[in-house]
């Protein structure tokens, strides 16, 4: 796993992806979940939606999740 700034990523063909799709019930791409760093806790499921109808705004609700 690649650690880009506060953001963690997995390389493509990388042969865990399978595996986290189906953890996470991934049925489309762009997904966007939102994990507690600290406990692994996901904190948001469908956060791309929430940024979609939210804006900006919500990304501070989701660090206030994470404490």
């Amino acid at each position: 796993m690649l650690e880009i700034g506060d953001w963690m990523s997995i390389p493509y063909g990388d042969p865990r992806v399978e595996a986290l799709k189906h953890k996470y019930e991934v049925v489309g791409i762009p997904m966007l979940i939102v994990f507690n760093g600290a406990t692994g806790e996901v904190i948001r499921k469908n956060a791309r939606n929430e940024v979609f109808m939210q804006g900006s705004e919500v990304f501070s609700e989701w660090l206030k999740s994470c404490k």
